[in-house]
């Protein structure tokens, strides 16, 4: 039986270079968002929190591992469930409200992913976050 990774460093390792890349990026200018964020793993994501959880990243690659899957909190979006909508020139999905998940908003992260919009969003879920504790 293979144990799941236990930590943030090593669950990215097991990433391909340019997620791996982009997911460091991320994490870094996130942390810079306030003293309030933390971040961690569980077995199939990661996680950014700050009081509330406001995004998971899948760790398991999608399409071939080229694609990993971004959710955030729905505040400030709009998006009708099962819609997809363009916000900050990423293409969001709204994931159905049967899933019942917090984080009900969904994208997707390449390595050629602009990560301005992708911190957009998530300084957007963020914020959501916060207000909401």
């Amino acid at each position: 039986m293979i144990l799941p990774p236990n930590t943030w460093e090593e669950a990215i390792e097991r990433l391909p270079d340019g997620l791996k890349k982009a997911l460091q990026a991320i994490k870094q200018r996130v942390l810079t968002f306030g003293d309030d964020v933390d971040t961690y793993t569980t077995r199939a994501n990661f996680i950014f929190q700050a009081t509330r959880v406001f995004a998971e990243i899948s760790q398991v690659p999608k399409a071939k591992r080229t694609r990993l899957p971004i959710r955030v909190r729905p505040e400030g979006f709009n998006i009708p469930e099962n819609e997809t909508a363009v916000v900050h020139g990423l293409s969001v999905k709204r994931v159905p409200d049967s899933y019942l998940w917090t984080v009900n908003h969904e994208f997707e992260l390449t390595e050629s992913t602009d990560l301005d919009a992708v911190m957009k969003l998530l300084r957007q879920s963020y914020d959501g976050a916060r207000r909401r504790s």
